[in-house]
């Protein structure tokens, strides 16, 4: 699904993501808000030379990704930040391993941001509350009663 795949976007290398954090999270996201998510995006991507319908049901859109001018389009696109992380986006439009480039930059951003939020967290809430909070989302996401 498209809105699962946007907003795991903002998940890609969340350390706090990996431990304590609801495996079903980014799913919940969306499928509690997925009318908003169809709202923002279904236009952006219908007007878009990378995405056309599928043959198969015209309702479903599908990315045209193994066309090199659309990769460089969609790389065009993206934010200043991780672009500057890509190097010559020319050259890696071209290229089979755009995408894992593409998400370690990502990633990369996320994972420092994540740190950082993480940090910022333990010294405004304290140590005792800290430890408590990811204590009950450790038994919450691990030791669950079923």
């Amino acid at each position: 699904m498209a809105a699962q795949k946007i907003a795991g976007i903002s998940y890609l290398g969340d350390f706090r993501m990996t431990f304590g954090e609801n495996p079903r999270k980014i799913r919940n996201i969306v499928e509690g808000n997925y009318d908003a998510f169809r709202a923002v995006y279904r236009r952006k991507l219908q007007n878009s030379s990378f995405v056309s319908p599928s043959i198969h049901d015209k309702s479903t859109l599908v990315a045209n990704t193994a066309d090199a001018d659309a990769r460089l389009e969609l790389l065009r696109s993206l934010p200043s930040n991780v672009v500057e992380r890509l190097g010559p986006i020319e050259r890696l439009a071209e290229q089979p391993q755009t995408k894992k480039r593409v998400q370690k930059a990502v990633s990369s951003i996320v994972h420092r941001y994540s740190r950082t939020q993480s940090i910022k967290g333990i010294v405004t809430a304290g140590g005792v509350k800290t430890v408590v909070y990811v204590a009950q989302k450790l038994q919450r996401t691990y030791f669950k009663r079923r």
